[in-house]
């Protein structure tokens, strides 16, 4: 298995944190996806699940892996400090600066669609950063992130991630699988680490 070389070569090289995304496929400027990457695969699920078991048998909490943790402190009902899990919307709180001016979403978000359509403003069109969050744009992009939440309905971790990711959320949207969250990588490694926890004695 590929996980120990892997996890023992960052352990081994005195790397104690760390943290792993799923492959992006690569999108042009119009949106327009110009790669045939696969986002999220089972394969994908089963890399996280051996992860954590590998970083769970260690049992060295000099060691740190960030998503893991965060699962686990949302299992334990405390609030995630990552963006990955316990958010759901992010229009709301977080914004991206860029060097020609103009302001948009999260760096991330936008990748996936074309750069105009979420302009939702420039700095010499405001006065403070906090018009941002109540220029039209910035109020239409909250609106749609909190309706692909939808998509997250009837999962049972939901409660605890509060729908992840906006971004993955939106590719789980352009891959067609907005009606199934149990493809959803983040609801397999929620299920497996409290599966494992459970086994342990360390939740009810």
């Amino acid at each position: 298995m590929i996980i120990w070389p892997l996890f023992n070569f960052f352990v081994g090289n005195g790397i104690n944190t760390f943290d792993f995304i799923p492959q992006e496929p690569v999108f042009g400027r119009d949106g327009k996806q110009l790669t045939e990457d696969i986002y999220f695969s089972p394969g994908y699920s089963i890399f996280l699940k051996n992860l954590f078991d590998a970083w769970f048998s260690l049992d060295d909490p000099k060691v740190h892996i960030m998503l893991f943790e965060d699962i686990i402190r949302t299992l334990a009902g405390r609030v995630s400090k990552i963006c990955q899990i316990g958010k759901g919307v992010c229009a709301n709180a977080v914004f991206t600066l860029y060097p020609d001016g103009t302001i948009q979403p999260c760096d991330k978000y936008p990748r996936a669609y074309s750069n105009s359509e979420h302009l939702i403003t420039r700095i010499n069109e405001i006065d403070s950063f906090d018009e941002v969050f109540t220029v039209e744009k910035q109020r239409a992009a909250i609106g749609k992130q909190l309706k692909s939440l939808e998509m997250c309905k009837g999962c049972p971790w939901f409660a605890k991630c509060r729908g992840g990711c906006v971004y993955d959320r939106y590719m789980y949207y352009r891959l067609g699988m907005e009606g199934g969250y149990k493809n959803c990588a983040t609801h397999a490694i929620y299920s497996h680490i409290y599966e494992s926890l459970k086994e342990k004695g360390m939740l009810s």
